[in-house]
């Protein structure tokens, strides 16, 4: 998923594969929407572009549902905005986030099936990320400007993580770079 400008909500939830509701200026954006498979991977690719009309645009407003039946590699690109991910209940691989300016939630609380990797490089903005306190979860961080909170983690050979790491069956690998910002962990 790749969004200049604007809001941008990911749910997990009774949809088939992917569901999604999106509002765009059509004077300003261009929204294109690909789905292709090879051999057994498809894929799924959102995608506005400006192509230099963004002194007009206001932004748009993507709500993405996600649903349980496949494993899923998510990448979302926004560029100046906010988003909130909301992935609990999805069977979800890797997460990769790459954000210019504006704040971002990343929720994972939800049945983890296996090792999760999430990646979340952001320009200017707070982020905010929940995971349940039963899996394990090591979290690699680098806050340029800003501060670093994690509520229950402890630091381990150059990491952060939380009492279930080492022994829970599955883990997610959480790796951050911040510029300017807050990182915030929360766990429950």
């Amino acid at each position: 998923m790749s969004l200049g400008v604007g809001e941008l909500k990911v749910r997990s939830g009774a949809c088939q594969l992917a569901h999604a509701d999106l509002q765009y200026d059509r004077a300003v954006t261009d929204t294109r929407i690909r789905y292709e498979v090879v051999g057994d991977r498809g894929t799924l690719v959102l995608e506005e572009r400006t192509e230099g009309r963004t002194r007009r645009h206001r932004g748009s407003d993507w709500s993405v549902c996600l649903g349980d039946v496949v494993p899923i590699d998510l990448t979302v690109d926004l560029g100046v905005g906010n988003s909130e991910l909301h992935l609990g209940g999805v069977d979800l691989r890797s997460l990769n986030v790459d954000m210019g300016t504006g704040n971002a939630e990343v929720d994972l609380r939800g049945p983890i099936a296996h090792n999760v990797e999430v990646r979340v490089d952001g320009g200017v903005g707070n982020l905010k990320i929940h995971v349940p306190a039963q899996v394990g979860v090591r979290i690699r961080a680098d806050a340029g400007v800003g501060n670093m909170h994690a509520s229950g983690f402890h630091r381990t050979d150059g990491a952060l993580v939380n009492d279930a790491y080492g022994t829970s069956p599955v883990s997610i690998e959480v790796s951050v770079d911040v510029g300017v910002g807050n990182i915030r962990v929360s766990q429950g």
